[in-house]
């Protein structure tokens, strides 16, 4: 082999070199730019989005290095010193490697979506959690209650059992809500019971009066109540507990409780995957999930990571067992940056004098605010014009100070996030209502920029700005995404509630 062949070998082979830097960022933009919804919630696609980031930034590194210090030119005058039978072997283990690898991620890739495909019309499975064996085929019901900060709702689900697989099809779900919630009649339990009595009268009215003795209810409080002090807190259960005594329902152990906030993250997480078919057959893998309520704010996700698990507090790390699956999950849950309580906190750093003035509302706009027994005056701040944004933005990066960490792993990791973060993304018209979308995190701070300046200011959704500029701060300086970051968001998902209150439901069949 003469010179010239030489070299041509060594071009290719530091070409296939370079395959390996080029498919770092061929995974590194399509799964953090391009990917679907549908690939990003399957197994192989989570995979590839956290493969794709890691992989991406380690290969930008090496071939920033290799350009600073001419290894590449190292590299080629060392393989012109050995005999052209080693040169070409390791091209063709080079060019191999590089081959076999890329056929497997399209097998698997391809074999997943095509199950997809398969399943899609299909319904959802899961393996009860309960030893009750149903011999013959049969509906049953359950009725959960979540007692929220901002209101009440009530979700009715009604579930079909086949022989064959001794495992429940979630049918049908009814989902109702009055407000406000229960921690605003602190003070007045008894009026606090009635106002979820409307609620109780309607889960009855649907469910057949012949499974009423065989259909759980039970209610879950949030961070509403678990902010109140314990002796109010304690009245309300006590009459909501009264009321469902006369009730013809099946009431459990410890019907009415508080729930936990790494509870509540964790039924949420159950919830979402559940919907997203991931406990189904050998999908065992999962997508993380951050729930922004009135109160309290929870993230929630199956750790892949030695590190995360090491250096995580010991209360945030939990091994459940999810459908008979043993699985380790990371969860915590903040108390107090619910997106109300994050409101009042903000507020609370221009003191106790009143009105409250905030950068976050327009100079000369006054209002008034309640939020459980805490009523405010609000006006706007006269010297914030023009910079309405940046003065609210770090009200809240000052609100959130030292109160938010996270492992660096969810940087790598699909998220759905939801609650208020999908109902201001509605409001600020980012996605549609009935589907949901993919939103980046600069999405979010573009729509906060918008909420913030004086052309669309909306006197009945005065808090449009500082919600935008929480929702950003715990996004972008809580949790530490890259404004790039996707996360999917919606209300829905097969149609049913993206809410805790379906993976609490299933403790009770």
């Amino acid at each position: 082999m003469n010179l010239t062949n030489i070299d041509s070998v060594l071009e290719l082979m530091i070409l296939v070199n370079g395959n390996f830097v080029a498919l770092g960022y061929v995974l590194n933009l399509f799964c953090s730019y391009q990917v679907s919804e549908v690939f990003l919630s399957t197994h192989h696609g989570s995979l590839l989005f956290m493969a794709g980031n890691v992989f991406g930034d380690h290969m930008r590194k090496d071939m920033l290095s290799k350009s600073s210090n001419g290894k590449d030119k190292v590299f080629k005058k060392d393989l012109l010193q050995q005999s052209w039978v080693q040169q070409t072997y390791l091209y063709l283990k080079w060019r191999t490697g590089i081959v076999l690898f890329c056929t497997i991620v399209i097998l698997l890739s391809a074999f997943k979506l095509y199950n997809l495909c398969a399943r899609h019309n299909a319904e959802v499975f899961i393996t009860p959690t309960s030893t009750a064996q149903h011999t013959t085929s049969e509906t049953s019901y359950a009725i959960m209650l979540d007692a929220g900060s901002t209101g009440s709702r009530i979700h009715v689900y009604k579930f079909f059992w086949e022989d064959r697989s001794g495992t429940p099809i979630l049918k049908e779900e009814l989902f109702e809500q009055v407000k406000p919630g229960l921690s605003s009649y602190a003070n007045e339990p008894t009026e606090g019971a009635a106002s979820i009595e409307r609620l109780l009268q309607i889960a009855q009215d649907r469910i057949p009066s012949e499974v009423w003795g065989n259909t759980p209810l039970a209610l879950k409080a949030t961070a509403g109540l678990r902010l109140l002090p314990k002796e109010q807190s304690k009245g309300l259960l006590n009459e909501v507990q009264n009321l469902f005594n006369e009730y013809p329902f099946q009431l459990p152990s410890n019907p009415v409780s508080i729930m936990d906030g790494v509870d509540e993250g964790a039924f949420g997480w159950t919830s979402v995957n559940y919907l997203l078919d991931h406990f189904y057959g050998s999908n065992q893998f999962s997508v993380g999930t951050i729930d922004l309520g009135g109160g309290s704010m929870q993230i929630t996700f199956a750790p892949h990571l030695r590190d995360t698990i090491d250096n995580s507090l010991p209360e945030n790390i939990n091994t459940v067992s999810i459908f008979g699956n043993q699985m380790v999950l990371y969860t915590r849950s903040y108390l107090g940056l619910g997106l109300m309580s994050a409101r009042e906190a903000v507020l609370h750093q221009s003191g106790t004098s009143y009105p409250v003035t905030t950068a976050c509302t327009p100079p000369g706009y006054t209002f008034e605010w309640t939020n459980g027994d805490n009523t405010y005056t609000i006006e706007g701040m006269e010297d914030a014009n023009g910079e309405r944004y940046e003065w609210c933005y770090q009200s809240t990066q000052k609100m959130i100070l030292d109160k938010i960490s996270s492992p660096p792993e969810i940087k790598h990791y699909p998220f759905y996030v939801f609650s208020y973060f999908f109902d201001r993304a509605v409001e600020m018209n980012m996605v549609d209502e009935e589907e949901g979308g993919i939103l980046t995190v600069a999405q979010y701070i573009d729509a906060a920029h918008l909420a913030c300046s004086d052309d669309s200011f909306n006197n009945e959704k005065p808090f449009m700005c500082m919600d935008m500029c929480l929702i950003v701060t715990f996004l972008r300086n809580g949790f530490g995404f890259d404004t790039d970051t996707q996360l999917i968001t919606k209300s829905k998902i097969a149609n049913k509630e993206t809410s805790w209150a379906l993976g609490a439901s299933f403790s009770l069949l």
